[in-house]
């Protein structure tokens, strides 16, 4: 995991829950975006963010 390369303590569970919530806001900021401007394609933006967020909370990403 990229922590270790800083020699870090930091948990990497905590790093993937903070990535998953981050990433479900940029879902939510896509969504929100999509429906102020008409912007159907960042609906698939969004899903891929959640995919991601999804992802990372169940610590598949290493």
């Amino acid at each position: 995991m990229l922590t270790d390369a800083y020699g870090t303590e930091i948990d990497p569970a905590e790093v993937m829950a903070v990535m998953a919530r981050r990433l479900d806001e940029l879902a939510d900021f896509s969504e929100q975006r999509a429906a102020e401007t008409g912007r159907r394609d960042l609906l698939a933006h969004a899903a891929m963010y959640r995919r991601d967020a999804h992802a990372a909370a169940k610590g598949l990403f290493k």
